[in-house]
């Protein structure tokens, strides 16, 4: 266990490495109406009813994070959506910070920068974002969900960065 200590800077890095591949995996579909009669064309594979979907990246749902911010603020500014259609979608564009504020924590920690105050934002993060990939990932049509293997690869990560985390607070607690 002391190894999980020594060699905290090398598991964080792994782990961090391993999230960037599940980001560029895919997360969700993008989904199009086909009728059922009609067969869904490679890449599209057929959902549910009349829906067919594509694979989509996480990268691409990162990417609508800062236009979806902007657009919603503007179109509130403007009168182009009413107070409840900027909520909705300012929240949902606030929602996927939550992938990267913990992201974010594990490079500070792996550069040095740990302090207790670091340590509790990280874990709060981590915790927050587990939850918003559960959202995500039962949200999405769960009779596909082996291929959305990049928001599973994340959970399983994310909940291995907390476990991993944990047991390297409760080691130091033990060394005190």
């Amino acid at each position: 266990m002391l190894w999980l200590n020594k060699n905290k800077r090398i598991w964080r890095t792994a782990i961090l490495i391993m999230l960037l591949v599940a980001i560029i995996g895919p997360w969700t579909f993008e989904r199009i109406n086909v009728p059922s009669k009609y067969p869904c064309q490679s890449p599209f594979i057929r959902l549910e009813g009349d829906f067919c979907g594509q694979p989509m990246s996480g990268i691409r749902i990162f990417t609508w994070m800062i236009p979806g911010m902007i657009s919603s603020i503007v179109g509130l500014a403007s009168g182009g959506i009413n107070f409840i259609d900027w909520a909705r979608q300012f929240i949902f564009s606030s929602f996927l910070f939550l992938l990267i504020i913990p992201i974010v924590t594990t490079i500070l920690l792996i550069t040095g920068k740990e302090s207790r105050y670091l340590r509790l934002i990280h874990l709060i993060a981590w915790g927050m974002a587990i939850c918003f990939v559960l959202l995500v990932g039962f949200t999405t049509s769960l009779s596909h969900w082996w291929e959305l293997w990049g928001t599973w690869l994340f959970l399983g990560l994310a909940i291995c960065i907390l476990i991993l985390e944990l047991l390297s607070l409760k080691i130091k607690k033990e060394m005190v």
